[in-house]
């Protein structure tokens, strides 16, 4: 049996619903995941989860099972970027229009963080029905 990243997950949902993205290279994950990390992390906490480092102040959280649902009110309709926990999973770009709901509701659930290419802003659905924002 094959198991799937979650970017996968994804990736089919969005085959599925013939909706487009891109899937960013190593370079520009690596450079986008250290700006997110810069602007949003605290490095002094020594915890994996980068919801877990957000640093004080910068983020509000309501715990919601269908927090998720509200992830398109975010983006507003501009391209956004779709990332995971582990680095290894990768990061997708969707361009200005698509809606991630529909995607996340043919996935299985899973933490997961949007943002946009210049790391503006980050919200995070998280395995504890939290949506943060930050």
């Amino acid at each position: 049996m094959t198991t799937w990243t979650q970017s996968e997950h994804l990736i089919a949902a969005a085959a599925s619903l013939g909706t487009s993205f891109t899937v960013l290279d190593a370079g520009e994950t690596a450079a986008l995941r250290q700006r997110v990390e810069n602007r949003f992390a605290d490095a002094g906490i020594a915890a994996s989860a980068l919801w877990e480092r957000l640093r004080s102040g910068r983020a509000a959280s309501t715990q919601d099972p269908d927090g998720w649902r509200r992830i398109d009110e975010f983006t507003k309709g501009t391209p956004f970027v779709v990332f995971f926990e582990r680095p290894n999973d990768g990061m997708l770009a969707f361009v200005a229009g698509v809606r991630l709901v529909p995607l996340l509701e043919e996935a299985p659930g899973f933490v997961f963080y949007v943002t946009d290419a210049a790391a503006e802003y980050l919200v995070c659905f998280n395995d504890h029905n939290f949506l943060i924002v930050a």
